[in-house]
């Protein structure tokens, strides 16, 4: 809705989100990139872990 990309990137970067989104399950965990510091967190929180 912000009308800052044109409509073939828009639908490159929506393909690559059916692919990646596509693969979800091959991984263990999945983060949602709710706010930069929160996926941030958490994704450190999982680096010390393993």
């Amino acid at each position: 809705g912000r009308g800052t990309e044109p409509p073939e990137v828009i639908e490159r970067r929506l393909e690559a989100a059916r692919v990646e989104l596509a693969a979800e399950k091959e991984f263990d965990v999945t983060l949602v990139n709710t706010s930069v510091q929160n996926v941030c967190d958490e994704l450190l929180a999982l680096m010390a872990v393993h």
